[in-house]
């Protein structure tokens, strides 16, 4: 499907690609995915994109670490809505972990 959409462009596949700086990498399903920006992406916009994303992401991690600090939200609440709490904390602390990779992926002005 890769190799449809990109059209006459080669393809390479290699596990042990690592992209580097002003190639951040994008998760797909069967991995991760590299494309260089330099020349498509306006790189102030995009790291200005990311930082907003990485500050709102840092957001809803402290929301959800105040609550689970909380000894009354901990004690009151059934076991279910603490494990619901505990993987949206590490969900958010991936989303941090890819954006945070994504901003540094894109290269320095």
């Amino acid at each position: 499907m890769i190799q449809l959409l990109l059209g006459p462009e080669p393809l390479e596949v290699n596990p042990a690609y690592y992209g580097g700086r002003g190639v951040p990498p994008t998760k797909v399903p069967m991995g991760e995915l590299y494309l260089p920006l330099e020349g498509l992406v306006d790189i102030a916009a995009e790291t200005a994109r990311l930082t907003k994303e990485v500050e709102k992401i840092q957001s809803e991690i402290a929301r959800v670490e105040q609550k689970l600090a909380n000894p009354n939200f901990v004690n009151r609440s059934p076991p279910k809505v603490l494990a619901e709490h505990r993987q949206r904390l590490e969900d958010w602390q991936a989303k941090l972990a890819h954006a945070q990779k994504a901003l540094a992926a894109l290269p320095v002005r």
